[in-house]
């Protein structure tokens, strides 16, 4: 929490152009992210299917990229930052266009394959029944495929973060400006990671597993196998930052606030329940890392209690 006041502080105290434009790439990268979890298209016999469902691995990569890009924004950092910025912004509308492209395809052949077969079996079953069953007889075979208001959105965005990027690129490079160094966050540099081992292994190992863990395969429904971005992705986000920012406290030498960062991730075990998972599928190597992660915390706490007392 104090790593996100020290943020948003920095963010208002900056009042020039390039201050203001940092700021609003960050807003419309974090705007973009949690757009990105709404649904993007709805499919008749399916469902409202988001992103990650749709495009499974191509998208958890752009995500763990975005995520990359607002940790070097937040670093100022633009060597790093400005092209990968770019990059992010063409490797999410390509895979908007992709599942737009597959939108297509499917209300193409599922309307081919009706308009063909409709008549061919509705005259089967004529020629067997010797007229008594005919038209009418076959239901409509083509699934409907409805683009939702999120991939739109989505879309504007992107567009407002293509804007200001190009905005700094120009107060910055051609105007000249200069930019205020100093990082809105501590960087996470090899030695702060090696003294964060040091000072807490339980807890740097809990970050790490719980980083990870939501981009691996959690749990499968009827069609796919799932991570947790793509079964419940706001909790999954929820637990990642979380568990970066209990990484950053420990690489700070600091234990404020960890508890509740360590609450915080046991109560998403509420929507990551046993019988949510094995509801439909077999344990899976993301859900077996979230589990350890929470056992190891389960543990950590008992301990500090014990000590306490």
């Amino acid at each position: 929490m104090r790593n996100i006041i020290t943020i948003t502080k920095r963010l208002t105290k900056d009042s020039s152009i390039l201050g203001i434009l940092l700021a609003l790439i960050l807003i419309t990268q974090f705007i973009a992210i949690l757009t990105s979890f709404s649904p993007f298209i709805y499919f008749d016999s399916f469902g409202a299917k988001t992103i990650y469902e749709l495009v499974s691995t191509r998208a958890h990569q752009l995500l763990m990229l975005s995520l990359i890009e607002v940790l070097f924004v937040l670093k100022k950092k633009e060597k790093i930052f400005i092209p990968l910025g770019f990059m992010n912004l063409l490797f999410w509308s390509i895979i908007i266009n992709y599942s737009l492209q597959q939108t297509a395809e499917t209300n193409d052949f599922s309307t081919t394959l009706y308009t063909v077969s409709k008549p061919l079996i509705e005259g089967f079953y004529s020629l067997l029944t010797f007229g008594l069953v005919g038209p009418g007889l076959v239901p409509d075979f083509s699934i409907p495929v409805v683009v939702l208001p999120g991939l739109r959105r989505m879309q504007f965005v992107l567009w407002l973060n293509a804007i200001v990027l190009i905005a700094y690129l120009f107060f910055r490079f051609f105007k000249k400006v200069e930019l205020n160094q100093s990082p809105m966050i501590n960087t996470l540099t090899i030695s702060s990671l090696k003294y964060a081992f040091a000072n807490n292994r339980s807890l740097f190992i809990v970050s790490i597993l719980l980083i990870i863990a939501p981009f691996q395969f959690f749990t499968r429904n009827e069609y796919q196998a799932l991570t947790a971005f793509s079964a419940k992705p706001y909790v999954a986000f929820l637990i990642v930052i979380t568990a970066f920012l209990i990484l950053m406290t420990i690489a700070n030498g600091t234990s404020r606030n960890i508890n509740k960062y360590l609450i915080i991730e046991l109560l998403t075990f509420v929507i990551f329940n046993p019988i949510y998972i094995f509801r439909s599928s077999r344990l899976r190597l993301g859900y077996i890392m979230y589990i350890i992660a929470l056992f190891i915390i389960v543990i950590y706490l008992v301990r500090q209690k014990k000590t306490i007392e």
